[in-house]
């Protein structure tokens, strides 16, 4: 059985999250769960105080999955409460989930917007594919994005995105970027790079929609091979799609990082909801 867990606090900023979580469970025929976590991480909390938290969150996730197999008939739907620090616990639950589905403000100054860290972490560290939606409820928009770098993660994403992409019978948009890195600050050594994208970066994109067309003939594919900082590319081709898709981690990522430096710009850049595949 499938299971979409969706991370949703007391605040109507995680209805996005949830009502988009409920939907694709609807259509994919997967179990939603939806999960409250009281945050006590910020200092002790008293044994009355989470007593009475817990009780009123109960309550009130009773009557939210109420509404929400009303609003959706047909849903099926369960919902969990627990104690402790968000990232923890939602990281927790990701390990009997098959997708977890949680909320985001949409990019902003780093200062204004510290909560904004949790969805990196968050996905860094989940046992399974994340979505961040952004929480300001804007409108959905069309087309599913996919960055590729030729690795095994980025290949995990190019499935994900295709299958949307034909679920939803909307465009799939494949994107490679490269760009020269910058050279030392006062270098006085001529930096010579390409300007022209190279066979193997063709190559990479090629091999990456390679038996899509066969898998879903009905499928619109473009791609597109950009010369930008990897990270901007994907947010600027997915500043109007439904959907932006990235693997956990690129074939250039270190090992032992949980997520790429890529993946974790387009989490903190957000201007769209975002999968990032593990």
């Amino acid at each position: 059985m499938t299971i979409i867990t969706v991370g949703i606090s007391g605040t109507a900023s995680a209805h996005p999250a949830l009502d988009w979580a409920a939907e694709r469970a609807l259509a994919t025929g997967a179990t939603l769960d939806i999960v409250h976590v009281i945050d006590v991480s910020w200092g002790a909390a008293s044994p009355e105080f989470i007593e009475a938290a817990m009780l009123e969150a109960e309550q009130n996730l009773h009557a939210l999955e109420t509404r929400m197999t009303e609003r959706h008939p047909g849903l099926r739907a369960s919902s969990a409460l627990r104690v402790g620090a968000p990232v923890t616990e939602l990281v927790a639950a990701s390990d009997k989930s098959d997708l977890l589905v949680i909320g985001s403000h949409r990019a902003r100054p780093q200062a204004e917007h510290a909560g904004s860290r949790r969805p990196a972490r968050i996905a860094a560290a989940a046992a399974c594919s994340v979505v961040v939606i952004p929480s300001d409820g804007a409108p959905v928009g069309r087309g599913i994005v996919v960055g590729v770098d030729g690795s095994e993660a980025s290949d995990a994403a190019v499935a994900f995105a295709a299958k949307e992409a034909d679920r939803v019978r909307e465009p799939l948009s494949v994107i490679y970027s490269w760009y020269a890195p910058e050279p030392w600050a006062g270098s006085s050594v001529a930096f010579l790079w390409p300007g022209e994208p190279r066979d193997e970066d063709r190559l990479i994109v090629a091999e990456a929609i390679a038996g899509l067309a066969e898998d879903y003939p009905d499928l619109e594919i473009e791609s597109d091979v950009v010369l930008d900082d990897p990270a901007n590319a994907l947010l600027n081709a997915s500043s109007h799609a439904r959907l932006l898709v990235v693997g956990n981690r690129g074939r250039h990522g270190i090992t032992k990082a949980l997520l790429g430096s890529v993946s974790e710009n387009v989490v903190w850049g957000l201007r769209s909801p975002v999968a990032v595949i593990r």
